[in-house]
């Protein structure tokens, strides 16, 4: 199914080279947005998403097709049937196939950083250095910690195996595009949904097929989780416990049911587990950081349109938890305000992409 934005008062013949498109390429569903730079600001000017038929196992070897040939077919009919031109793409790259860490370091000075970054890094990659591109930076200042031990400094490292990025490489390529950025998927996230605030948030993205968890801290993520579950696993539950077929409760989510009511008394160990995870990552932060505790939970991926799942979340873990929305870092056409609104959850890391 092909979905597409509006383009209100908006005519353009041939390619615009002030316009660049942001792509997330998820599981079940492809993300597209394009953006238009002007005057130093940045405008949303389409957007569309495709849904993909859950008929691939995601083998190592129907990974390959779908990323060389099925995706790139979708793409390529989102573009012409929404009528976006663009070509320049700007991509993100799944989570759940990244490494993302943050490693203390005694205090040097920067020029030594690169090469101690490099020796200890090791120690977290599986694979070998050479088939791996790593990316780092330092999150804050000697003089200025924001752990405890003033004696050491900070870095963000983010790490994606060579072989990954040649899939989108060959994905982009094979879609008539020009791939100029790959970032990760949660590292784009964090951009689109907290921007420059630096205050401690946690940020929950429940996709069809994994959810990835991230306390983020002065902009950057310092714990990452990518769990193996999601509304693929939530629909078996709903199923389960309600003694319906998946195509039944699956249609039941999309229709706006609320799960989390007294009446229904369903079980969701799916939720359970995520709610879980979240209470461990809270704990680890309360004892490794210093100062304030975190304010605000935001939920993200089309999971999290589940009506009630944000009050669900609050209840249960004792912080304010809200529905993040990207479109807050763009600028768009207030005529469409009311249609972005409605599906905000789906374009976190298209938009992400996007910024600096």
């Amino acid at each position: 199914m092909f979905n597409f934005g509006f383009k209100l008062g908006n005519f353009s013949f041939g390619e615009d080279k002030r316009k660049f498109l942001g792509i997330d390429i998820g599981g079940t569903v492809l993300k597209i947005t394009e953006m238009e730079s002007k005057e130093g600001k940045l405008y949303l000017s389409n957007y569309a998403w495709v849904e993909i038929p859950k008929i691939y196992s995601r083998s190592e070897k129907e990974t390959e097709t779908l990323f060389e040939i099925v995706y790139p077919e979708y793409i390529k009919k989102a573009l012409e049937e929404s009528g976006i031109k663009s070509r320049n793409a700007y991509v993100g790259i799944a989570t759940s196939g990244s490494l993302i860490t943050v490693i203390d370091f005694p205090q040097m000075e920067k020029e030594e950083l690169n090469q101690a970054i490099k020796f200890e890094a090791q120690k977290y990659i599986p694979i070998p250095m050479e088939e791996i591109s790593m990316s780092w930076e330092v999150i804050n200042s000697l003089d200025e910690p924001t752990f405890s031990n003033s004696s050491k400094v900070q870095i963000f490292l983010a790490v994606v195996a060579k072989k990954n990025i040649a899939l989108y490489e060959k994905c982009i390529k094979n879609s008539g595009l020009l791939l100029k950025k790959v970032e990760i998927e949660s590292v784009a996230t964090v951009k689109s949904l907290i921007g420059e605030d630096k205050k401690k948030f946690v940020i929950v993205d429940i996709g069809y097929m994994n959810c990835n968890i991230d306390y983020v801290e002065g902009g950057f993520i310092k714990i990452n989780r990518s769990l193996s579950i999601g509304g693929n696993t939530l629909t078996k539950n709903i199923a389960r416990s309600l003694g319906i077929s998946e195509e039944r409760a699956e249609a039941m989510k999309l229709s706006g049911t609320n799960f989390f009511g007294s009446e229904m008394n369903i079980q969701l160990p799916t939720l359970e587990i995520i709610l879980e995870e979240i209470k461990r990552i809270l704990k680890v932060a309360s004892e490794k950081e210093v100062g304030s505790e975190v304010e605000t939970i935001i939920l993200t991926g089309g999971t999290s349109d589940l009506l009630g799942i944000a009050d669900f979340f609050q209840s249960r873990l004792g912080v304010k938890t809200i529905l993040g929305n990207p479109f807050n870092r763009v600028n768009y056409d207030s005529r469409v305000e009311s249609v972005l609104e409605a599906v905000k959850t789906k374009f976190p890391v298209s938009i992400g992409v996007t910024l600096k």
